[in-house]
């Protein structure tokens, strides 16, 4: 079991035992999710979009690079909750800043999606607030040929609207036993808004409401149709983000052969419900602490060791993804994938199984921080008909009197 797993059984044995709205809770507390600080070049980051200064133009073609949501108008965050709307509608939506150096990219985000949030009916007294969080992606990502780093509690990965996905876990178990672990999906269900996420109450937060950390668990739809609407398997889903090994992470539909050919479909998990009367061993025969009947409020399904890996019986492997020819990488490259079945509900695990497959950049984890080196270059999404404009750090263009938030500022 790793070191943050059993951090987070030793707190949930102190938070409250019943309720489902501060499960999430435990996430932020158990984790140590974000880290503690991030430091960017001091020098502001000043970027050209008029026709006449474009001779910095570069040729950026990394998908690592270009895949992001970058907020080009100012566009604040929203809501149907009058109450979480006061707080979302003054935060910069979706991603503030990119930057890259040969082997990382880094991405500054608030944490709050240019989409909708909220309700969330569970009870959850938390709004998702400005985290203003940075995460570093590998560019050259590689597989861990040793023992496979568990995707553990808080964050592990980051959408393209700088929204951190986090793995199954909803870190409570029951009777705080560490046996049967509770699976956010059915557990937390009546919290997620209708884009599929919700925020984890953020520790020590003085303010009313609390303030959050908004994060997805599982295939955040409302993001999936912003940047690729109404596609139900027509063609290859589009790339929703990076998990912290650098790996791509992609909607449910890819090409039905890794090698690109043999049309489009959905790409099944192969981890299965297992075919149990009762919990009280887990999925490779081991004897342990009795769980809930099943049924009623803990359905098949209800922990995450009601599940199995069936391996070849879906599309992907133990960590949901595999080796495949994408639209953005045609020489083929290692991708997860979100899981749906033929319902178009979820299916687990979701975004990532139970571990990585590549190599993590753990700075993205715990209470280090994350150091953007002061020659990075800045990359800027372009507007509409504009031309593609880098900035490297120490290069200082005029904004011509346009000043964007988080851009020129």
């Amino acid at each position: 079991m790793g070191t943050r797993k059993v951090i987070a059984a030793a707190v949930s044995t102190v938070l409250l035992a019943g309720g489902h709205a501060w499960a999430c809770q435990i996430h932020e507390l158990g984790s140590a999710s974000e880290p503690a600080v991030s430091a960017w070049p001091t020098q502001p980051l000043i970027a050209a979009r008029d026709s006449g200064l474009t001779a910095m133009a570069d040729t950026v073609a990394d998908p690592a690079i270009l895949a992001w949501r970058q907020n080009l108008t100012g566009q604040k965050g929203s809501s149907p909750s009058a109450t979480i709307n006061a707080v979302v509608s003054g935060i910069q939506a979706d991603v503030r800043s990119v930057a890259y150096t040969p082997s990382s990219v880094y991405v500054r985000a608030s944490g709050v999606p240019s989409h909708s949030v909220g309700p969330f009916l569970d009870g959850n007294p938390a709004v998702p607030t400005d985290r203003d969080r940075t995460f570093r992606i590998p560019r050259a990502p590689q597989p861990q040929n040793g023992t496979k780093t568990a995707t553990g509690l808080g964050a592990i990965g980051v959408m393209v609207n700088g929204v951190p996905l986090f793995n199954a876990a909803d870190a409570r178990s029951y009777n705080n036993q560490n046996v049967w672990h509770q699976n956010a999906v059915l557990a937390e269900a009546a919290g997620f808004d209708a884009a599929k996420g919700h925020p984890a109450p953020v520790q020590g937060s003085t303010t009313n409401p609390p303030s959050g950390a908004y994060h997805y668990h599982q295939l955040p739809v409302t993001l999936l149709n912003q940047i690729d609407p109404g596609n139900s398997g027509q063609k290859h889903s589009a790339l929703l983000g990076y998990a912290f090994d650098g790996y791509p992470i992609y909607g449910p539909y890819g090409y039905n052969n890794a090698d690109g050919t043999g049309g489009v479909g959905r790409m099944e998990s192969s981890y299965q419900l297992r075919n149990m009367t009762q919990r009280n061993t887990l999925a490779d025969g081991t004897p342990v602490a009795a769980g809930p009947a099943i049924g009623g409020s803990t359905p098949l399904g209800y922990y995450l060791e009601d599940f199995y890996f069936a391996s070849g019986s879906g599309d992907l492997d133990l960590h949901n993804g595999r080796f495949t020819v994408t639209p953005e990488y045609p020489q083929g490259t290692y991708a997860y994938f979100a899981t749906i079945d033929a319902a178009s509900g979820s299916a687990y695990p979701y975004l990532i199984g139970t571990s990585y497959y590549g190599v993590v950049a753990a700075d993205n984890l715990g209470q280090g921080g994350i150091t953007v080196p002061g020659d990075a270059t800045f990359y800027v999404a372009p507007e509409p008909g504009a031309s593609l404009v880098a900035v490297g750090g120490m290069l200082m263009l005029a904004c011509r009197g346009r000043r964007r938030s988080g851009i020129c500022d």
